[in-house]
This record gives C-alpha cells, structure tokens and sequence, in this order.
C-alpha cells in the first residue's frame, strides 16, 4: 500500500470515529458485549465491538449510518432466539430491540407497534379491546420485529 492509496476500513483512526448522538445509548462496555454474543443455540459465539440501546427509531438508522461510513456490520436482536449466530456480528455493532416496545392504541383494525414489543404483550393489548392479530407466532415471548 503507498501513501496516495485509501486507508483500508477499520483502521485504528476509523475505529476511534467517535459514535453520533442518540436518544439511547451505544455501549462499548465487556458486560455488555458478552450478553449479546450469544444466541438461543448456544453454539456460535462473535463478539460485537458495541452494544445499541436504542431510545428511538432514528437511533436505530443514525447507528446503522455510521457504522456503514466506519465499514462495520449491523444487525438487530430482538429476543435473541436466532440460532447459528445469525443475530451475531464480530467487531461490529448489535442493536437490542428490546427497548423499542411501544404498542399503540387498537384503532379498529390496526394496532402500530414498535419492533421490540413481544407478541404477548400486542396480544394482552389487543384482546383488552375484545381483538387479537390475524396471525400469531406460536410462542408468544418472541419480538414482533424477529418475526
């Protein structure tokens, strides 16, 4: 490599790319690393460079932005019941969906929930309204965004 060619992603000066402000928080902690480097499977483990906890939406796309820019991979959890590593990513970045677990209000039909929110907890809400979704998972403990 000469000096005029690119520096290849991940060097140490992309790596110390400082991460963008956020309504949650993005941690880069061992604690919280080793609690998301492993799946229901039990079998694969990667370590992530970092942790987001999301507080929004937009925390989620800012994230997934800049690690795109730094040439680092992404990938969301929900209830981590992916198996072989497929939630996993080495030295990049793990969202915990967890915390985006808003559900609307029942509005005749429709219910708008965040990815996060555990299908037991659309139902409870649905069925106080005398409603449930047209399709359910068959263990309820599951976030309706890893479905």
């Amino acid at each position: 490599m000469t000096g005029d060619d690119p520096m290849p992603p991940n060097t140490p000066e992309e790596m110390r790319t400082p991460p963008p402000p956020l309504d949650g928080e993005l941690r880069f902690d061992e604690v919280t690393r080793n609690g998301r480097a492993d799946d229901f499977g039990h079998i694969v483990h990667h370590m992530p460079e970092g942790v987001l906890l999301p507080g929004s939406a937009d925390d989620v796309a800012t994230t997934i932005q800049w690690t795109a820019q730094r040439s680092c991979k992404f990938a969301p959890q929900g209830q981590r019941h992916s198996t072989f590593g497929r939630s996993q990513v080495p030295s990049g970045i793990v969202a915990d969906m967890s915390t985006l677990r808003y559900i609307g209000a029942v509005e005749g039909d429709r219910v708008v929930v965040e990815a996060g929110a555990k299908w037991s907890d659309v139902l409870r809400a649905t069925l106080a309204q005398g409603k449930t979704p047209p399709v359910l998972t068959e263990y309820l403990e599951l976030s309706v965004g890893g479905t």
